[in-house]
């Protein structure tokens, strides 16, 4: 399923480039039917259609960057970097309610790294007016396209536990993500 988020940035350093402190917040859940476990083995004669299990993910990235955007008002692209902490959360739910048992926590935390390249398209041409009068506002100062491709690894640096990184995305067998949106 689709991650969706937002990122916050805010400029440390402008002169070659720009070095932005970021964090970013993302969410997605999966939902099915459940598979009951009678003696250790799935029970799949009994699945119950009216039943329906969860599992909620959330993410939270404190993260750096760096753009390198001297010549954008030149060439509207802007290449960057990109490194990042990952708590990834999870909470798994039946009919709506916690799935916990006494054996099972059915909620917590993982946690992990990210490192990512990407490249900005400023799309300033297409309204030049509005990003002018959003400029004088000091609202805003350009909008931009992105593409970033990032190595994510979730998995608590290596201790037992559930695995949230991504999976084979492009046939690599790496942990690689591809990152779509607006800057």
């Amino acid at each position: 399923n689709p991650l969706m988020g937002a990122e916050f940035d805010w400029h440390l350093w402008d002169g070659f480039g720009s070095l932005q402190l970021g964090f970013g917040v993302s969410y997605t859940y999966v939902k099915g039917h459940g598979v009951k476990i009678v003696g250790g083995n799935r029970d799949l004669d009994n699945i119950n259609n009216d039943a329906s299990a969860a599992l909620h993910m959330y993410q939270l990235r404190p993260q750096l960057t760096y753009v390198f955007n001297p010549f954008v008002e030149y060439f509207p692209l802007a290449p960057y970097v990109r490194g990042a902490l990952v708590a990834h959360g999870y909470t798994f739910t039946h009919d709506g309610k916690d799935a916990g048992s006494a054996k099972v926590k059915p909620s917590g935390f993982r946690f992990g790294y990210q490192a990512a390249v990407g490249l900005m398209l400023m799309l300033d041409f297409l309204e030049p007016s509005a990003v002018t009068n959003a400029k004088s506002g000091n609202i805003f100062e350009h909008v931009y396209l992105k593409g970033e491709l990032s190595y994510t690894q979730i998995d608590s640096f290596g201790a037992k536990g559930f695995q949230f990184s991504p999976k084979d995305v492009m046939g690599t067998g790496l942990p690689l993500m591809w990152t779509f949106g607006l800057v």
